[in-house]
């Protein structure tokens, strides 16, 4: 099989891998394959169109006024995670098929799909918006993965205990964030477990947990990197 290119001065060899996952879906893990094998940068549309992830439409199809209703203070706009980011952090952890990697608050599927295409690993994602989760079905189907479920639920309401790792991407508000830290600390005292963090509250809350420790991972503060934090249980 031809390599496949990543280069951003070649717009023209983005717009035909586009093109071809769009009309084979049999070629997206091939493509995600070789992107993550790779040190080159996608731009995050590039790959979301290549996934079949089209966020901005479906946002705009969201009743705002509805959301803040039925979830009030819950963190319920979505924020993507850049690619690059789940690269990166897959690559430091190195999944086993053993796993089972959870993303609370999982939004449009980028970390699980792309884990699940990628890795071995089981990956299962969390979100509280039904319309999210149904588009992230639909991209499983399409694809026709089978290490990875979308589920629609708050995380408080949902059963995780089985989880080996767990991703976190800004996800909660400040109570819920302390709630999940307290049921991650259960799951801990019942197997190893370990989380990867980005954004301010919640490396913030997990930094200042004495039944974890904080795995440095040498890049310079100027990377944008550099703001995921890796953190692993203590013995129980």
């Amino acid at each position: 099989m031809k390599p496949f290119l990543f280069k951003r001065n070649k717009p023209q060899e983005q717009q035909k891998l586009i093109a071809q996952a769009a009309a084979d879906p049999t070629t997206i893990t091939g493509i995600l394959q070789s992107f993550d094998r790779s040190n080159d940068h996608l731009d995050d549309s590039v790959l979301d169109l290549i996934l079949g992830i089209n966020y901005e439409e479906s946002e705009k199809e969201l009743d705002r006024h509805k959301l803040r209703g039925q979830y009030g203070s819950e963190q319920y706009i979505y924020e993507g995670t850049p690619y690059d980011y789940i690269r990166y952090f897959l690559h430091i952890l190195a999944p086993e098929q053993t796993d089972i990697i959870y993303d609370l608050g999982s939004g449009y599927g980028r970390v699980v799909l792309y884990g699940a295409l990628t890795t071995t690993a089981r990956y299962k994602g969390i979100e509280l918006i039904p319309e999210r989760v149904e588009r992230c079905n639909t991209i499983k189907n399409k694809i026709s993965i089978e290490n990875a479920d979308f589920i629609r639920s708050n995380v408080l309401d949902h059963d995780y205990s089985d989880g080996t790792i767990f991703f976190l991407f800004n996800p909660f508000a400040t109570q819920t964030l302390y709630e999940v830290g307290q049921r991650l600390e259960e799951i801990a005292n019942s197997h190893y477990i370990r989380i990867v963090s980005w954004g301010g509250p919640s490396n913030e809350f997990l930094s200042t947990q004495p039944w974890l420790r904080e795995n440095h991972y040498a890049r310079d503060i100027t990377d944008p990197l550099s703001r995921l934090k890796f953190y692993e249980s203590l013995e129980a």
